[in-house]
């Protein structure tokens, strides 16, 4: 399973193009948003509705984590500590990350990146 966390502010593009190209190529993907609430808004005024919350999802080493840009979802996601916790566990244990354009300063943010060659590894963690 693919999971596509969108946080408010998200960039669009970012988020339904990847979702499309995936399912049409069969590829089972989630959207994801932070908290309690499933429709969230992008940085251009378009509302999505998601599959589940963060919260709902129950992640293994054979899934993949989307991590969008959009400065307003990626600073969603920073500013979620419980999105956070989710995404370095992931991590941990062995959840393959894709970040688009800003996500990967979330995975900087995390530590993730370190040892690693992205812009975001060169200084960009907040």
């Amino acid at each position: 399973m693919v999971y596509i966390i969108l946080g408010e502010g998200f960039e669009e593009i970012e988020v339904v193009t990847p979702c499309d190209i995936l399912r049409r190529g069969g590829v089972s993907v989630k959207l994801a948003a932070l908290g309690g609430e499933k429709c969230v808004s992008g940085s251009h005024g378009i509302s999505v509705l998601t599959d589940i919350t963060v919260s709902e999802i129950i992640i293994s080493a054979d899934d993949t984590l989307v991590i969008p840009g959009g400065m307003g979802g990626v600073n969603s996601i920073k500013a979620d500590a419980a999105a956070m916790k989710f995404i370095s566990e992931a991590a941990k244990a062995g959840t393959r990350l894709s970040a688009i354009c800003a996500g990967p300063s979330v995975l900087a943010k995390l530590g993730l990146l370190d040892g690693r060659t992205s812009p975001a590894s060169r200084g960009a963690r907040d």
